[in-house]
């Protein structure tokens, strides 16, 4: 066996493990991210609940 050879595959496997790292830590921080992002719009959606339930309160039922 050549020993270029060995070293071109072992190279390519070494980048494609490196690339693929890199994927699923890109992909880990944009899960990250949305979570973060779905935390506040759950966040802000309480506040907008409690401050209609006392507006409902203060005005009385409007239906």
């Amino acid at each position: 066996m050549d020993d270029s050879s060995d070293d071109e595959r072992l190279q390519t496997v070494r980048d494609r493990a490196r690339r693929a790292a890199e994927a699923a830590a890109d992909a880990k921080a944009r899960l990250e991210r949305h979570e973060s992002e779905a935390a506040a719009a759950a966040r802000r959606l309480r506040e907008l609940l409690g401050w209609w339930v006392v507006r409902r309160g203060a005005d009385g039922d409007r239906r």
